[in-house]
């Protein structure tokens, strides 16, 4: 495996884990305020 190839596909990782944490607290947040 090429080592440049696996740090940008973990950078890439660790984004989507990022957007999709902050995705799922601000959903949480909405339910909560909504009720």
């Amino acid at each position: 495996m090429d080592e440049i190839m696996m740090r940008k596909l973990n950078r890439q990782a660790m984004w989507f884990v990022v957007l999709h944490t902050i995705f799922i607290f601000n959903l949480a947040f909405d339910v909560i305020e909504f009720t």
